[in-house]
Protein backbone atom coordinates (compact mmCIF):
# COMPACT_ATOMS: atom_id res chain seq x y z
CA UNK A 1 0.00 0.00 0.00
CA UNK A 2 2.89 2.31 0.77
CA UNK A 3 4.22 1.91 -2.81
CA UNK A 4 0.93 3.08 -4.27
CA UNK A 5 1.03 6.29 -2.22
CA UNK A 6 4.63 6.93 -3.18
CA UNK A 7 3.72 6.40 -6.84
CA UNK A 8 0.75 8.75 -6.55
CA UNK A 9 2.94 11.35 -4.87
CA UNK A 10 5.55 11.11 -7.62
CA UNK A 11 2.89 11.41 -10.32
CA UNK A 12 1.33 14.42 -8.57
CA UNK A 13 4.72 16.12 -8.25
CA UNK A 14 5.46 15.47 -11.93
CA UNK A 15 2.09 16.90 -12.94
CA UNK A 16 2.64 19.97 -10.75
CA UNK A 17 6.08 20.53 -12.30
CA UNK A 18 4.69 20.16 -15.82
CA UNK A 19 1.87 22.60 -15.11
CA UNK A 20 4.27 25.05 -13.47
CA UNK A 21 6.65 24.85 -16.41
CA UNK A 22 3.86 25.50 -18.89
CA UNK A 23 2.62 28.47 -16.85
CA UNK A 24 6.12 29.93 -16.54
CA UNK A 25 6.89 29.59 -20.25
CA UNK A 26 3.54 31.12 -21.17
CA UNK A 27 4.29 34.17 -19.02
CA UNK A 28 7.90 34.43 -20.16
CA UNK A 29 7.26 34.14 -23.88
CA UNK A 30 4.07 36.20 -23.70
CA UNK A 31 5.85 39.15 -22.12
CA UNK A 32 8.71 38.83 -24.59
CA UNK A 33 6.35 38.78 -27.55
CA UNK A 34 4.57 41.87 -26.19
CA UNK A 35 7.86 43.72 -25.83
CA UNK A 36 8.84 42.74 -29.36
CA UNK A 37 5.50 44.12 -30.53
CA UNK A 38 6.29 47.37 -28.71
CA UNK A 39 9.71 47.44 -30.39
CA UNK A 40 8.03 47.09 -33.76
CA UNK A 41 5.76 50.03 -33.00
CA UNK A 42 8.83 52.08 -32.10
CA UNK A 43 10.53 51.06 -35.35
CA UNK A 44 7.47 51.98 -37.40
CA UNK A 45 7.50 55.40 -35.73
CA UNK A 46 11.09 55.80 -36.90
CA UNK A 47 12.69 55.30 -33.50
CA UNK A 48 15.07 52.51 -34.50
CA UNK A 49 17.50 53.13 -31.65
CA UNK A 50 14.81 52.55 -29.02
CA UNK A 51 13.48 49.55 -30.93
CA UNK A 52 16.97 48.07 -31.09
CA UNK A 53 17.54 48.74 -27.39
CA UNK A 54 14.22 47.16 -26.36
CA UNK A 55 14.81 44.13 -28.60
CA UNK A 56 18.31 43.80 -27.16
CA UNK A 57 16.89 43.80 -23.63
CA UNK A 58 14.42 41.07 -24.55
CA UNK A 59 17.25 39.06 -26.10
CA UNK A 60 19.32 39.44 -22.93
CA UNK A 61 16.38 38.10 -20.90
CA UNK A 62 16.18 35.16 -23.32
CA UNK A 63 19.90 34.50 -22.98
CA UNK A 64 19.71 34.70 -19.16
CA UNK A 65 17.19 31.84 -19.18
CA UNK A 66 19.01 29.77 -21.79
CA UNK A 67 20.09 27.01 -19.39
CA UNK A 68 16.54 26.50 -18.13
CA UNK A 69 15.12 26.62 -21.64
CA UNK A 70 17.62 24.06 -22.93
CA UNK A 71 16.52 21.69 -20.17
CA UNK A 72 12.76 21.99 -20.67
CA UNK A 73 12.43 22.73 -24.41
CA UNK A 74 13.69 21.19 -27.62
CA UNK A 75 17.03 22.59 -28.70
CA UNK A 76 15.77 23.12 -32.24
CA UNK A 77 13.04 25.43 -30.97
CA UNK A 78 15.37 27.44 -28.75
CA UNK A 79 17.95 27.68 -31.54
CA UNK A 80 15.28 28.94 -33.94
CA UNK A 81 14.32 31.67 -31.49
CA UNK A 82 17.94 32.66 -30.89
CA UNK A 83 18.46 32.89 -34.66
CA UNK A 84 15.29 34.95 -34.92
CA UNK A 85 16.61 37.42 -32.38
CA UNK A 86 19.86 37.74 -34.31
CA UNK A 87 17.99 38.35 -37.57
CA UNK A 88 15.71 40.98 -36.03
CA UNK A 89 18.60 42.79 -34.37
CA UNK A 90 20.53 42.87 -37.66
CA UNK A 91 17.55 44.17 -39.63
CA UNK A 92 17.05 46.98 -37.13
CA UNK A 93 20.42 48.40 -38.16
CA UNK A 94 19.09 49.51 -41.55
CA UNK A 95 16.07 51.82 -41.89
CA UNK A 96 15.45 50.56 -45.44
CA UNK A 97 14.77 47.05 -44.15
CA UNK A 98 11.61 47.80 -42.13
CA UNK A 99 9.34 45.44 -44.12
CA UNK A 100 11.83 42.60 -43.70
CA UNK A 101 12.21 43.51 -40.02
CA UNK A 102 8.44 43.41 -39.52
CA UNK A 103 8.25 39.96 -41.11
CA UNK A 104 11.21 38.63 -39.09
CA UNK A 105 9.78 40.11 -35.89
CA UNK A 106 6.42 38.44 -36.57
CA UNK A 107 8.17 35.09 -37.13
CA UNK A 108 10.06 35.53 -33.87
CA UNK A 109 6.90 36.33 -31.95
CA UNK A 110 5.20 33.29 -33.47
CA UNK A 111 8.16 31.06 -32.53
CA UNK A 112 7.91 32.29 -28.93
CA UNK A 113 4.19 31.50 -28.94
CA UNK A 114 4.77 28.04 -30.40
CA UNK A 115 7.37 27.27 -27.73
CA UNK A 116 4.87 28.12 -25.00
CA UNK A 117 2.15 26.14 -26.75
CA UNK A 118 4.36 23.05 -27.05
CA UNK A 119 5.03 23.07 -23.31
CA UNK A 120 1.47 23.82 -22.25
CA UNK A 121 -0.33 20.91 -20.65
CA UNK A 122 -3.14 19.82 -22.98
CA UNK A 123 -4.61 16.65 -24.42
CA UNK A 124 -3.18 17.55 -27.83
CA UNK A 125 0.35 17.66 -26.39
CA UNK A 126 -0.03 14.27 -24.73
CA UNK A 127 -0.26 12.39 -28.01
Amino acid sequence: MKRIWVSILIMAATLALALGNGWYLQRLTGSMAQELENAQILAEEGNLDSARELTGQVYERWQARQTYLCVVARHGDTDEIRTGFQEVLQLLRWPDELPEYAAANARLQEALGVLAELERFSVRNLF
